[in-house]
């Protein structure tokens, strides 16, 4: 089902409101970049090295070498290392936050190193499955390539909350996987189109901003001077980097605020994420049936019919990873 535009406008206000709190958390998917900049310049050098050797393909010419195979896992597992790492630093320092708590970055850092085997192990799933779906799509035809993408579409919703259970859980990388598809086949997987919906609508704009520089500095500014058009594609690409910067924060927050919301019945104690979540999730089920009936109510949130009950659960209680316990909501049963 599709959610509405005014669900996606709030569960964006509830992320918003932690990231607005807590403006460092923009650290992490900076630090990512520069990450991810730095693996791939590591990989190049041999990759360079080996073409300049004529080592990239088989024997016979025909195919690729088995090292390149081994080479782009080996990639693709530290590539994803790396951007589960800040990002379990930036979930689990916007869970304090939800948690009514006051993070910092050191806070992050904690949390991801000492969840970095899982980290690792997730992140070898990850490469495993991305190396699988490639190889899949590079043999197949037109159908076949939209299969394998439904497929990653498919991979991309199951693991949509691995990262919030392994912090909040403390689960390794194939339970939290089972977890994930829990939660998600239990309760509100379409809103996930709000997750999505962030992603696309900053993307789309960085990518508009950056063309928009290019374009007045080649078309407008034509024969202005090579300084001043430098400046200005400068400064585009500078603001479609810290617009995609702050969708990714942004993201990463709204993965956390969804898991809360999922399993304790609200989406935290910080700034108005909690009446921003409260009303998204209320809105939308008041599209099926504007009569409520009796059920479990949160935060003002009350269930509705298709026999729908939102689930509460309690999180790992006194979770080290996060110094303090994951509170359950304190609504009581009506």
């Amino acid at each position: 089902m599709i959610i509405s535009l005014r669900s996606s406008l709030a569960l964006a206000k509830a992320s918003w409101a932690v990231l607005r709190t807590d403006r460092e958390l923009l650290l992490f998917p900076f630090l990512a970049f520069l990450g991810l900049v730095g693996v791939f310049i590591a990989f190049l050098i041999p990759t360079v090295s080996l073409a300049f050797n004529n080592s990239l393909l088989s024997p016979d010419g025909k195919s690729l070498s088995p090292i390149v195979y081994v080479g782009l896992f080996l990639f693709y597992v530290v590539a994803y290392t790396v951007v589960f790492f800040f990002n379990t630093g930036l979930v689990g320092a916007a869970m304090i936050r939800l948690n009514g708590g006051d993070p910092t970055v050191r806070d992050g850092f904690r949390i991801a190193l000492s969840h970095l085997p899982a980290i690792v192990g997730y992140a070898i799933i990850a490469a495993t499955i991305g190396m699988i779906l490639r190889s899949l799509s590079q043999r197949a035809g037109p159908i076949g390539r939209l299969i394998v993408g439904i497929l990653g579409i498919g991979w991309g919703l199951l693991a949509f909350l691995v990262v919030p259970i392994i912090v909040a859980e403390n689960l390794g990388p194939v339970a939290a996987l089972k977890r994930s598809r829990e939660l998600i086949s239990k309760t509100w997987g379409q809103q996930l189109i709000g997750g999505a919906s962030i992603s696309a609508v900053f993307g789309i704009l960085a990518l508009f901003v950056a063309f928009g520089g290019g374009w007045l500095a080649t078309v407008p500014l034509k024969g202005s001077g090579t300084m001043l058009q430098a400046v200005v594609v400068g400064v585009a690409i500078l603001a479609a980097g810290a617009i995609a910067l702050v969708g990714a924060a942004l993201s990463g927050v709204y993965h956390a605020s969804l898991y809360r919301y999922a399993t304790t019945g609200n989406s935290g104690e910080g700034a108005s994420a909690q009446s921003a979540m409260s009303q998204a999730f209320e809105s939308h089920f008041q599209q099926y049936d504007g009569t409520p009936t009796p059920g479990i109510h949160f935060g003002g949130l009350p269930s509705h019919n298709l026999g729908f009950r939102p689930p509460v659960e309690q999180p790992a209680a006194g979770n080290p990873a996060t110094g303090q316990g994951l509170t359950q909501g304190s609504d009581e049963v009506k």
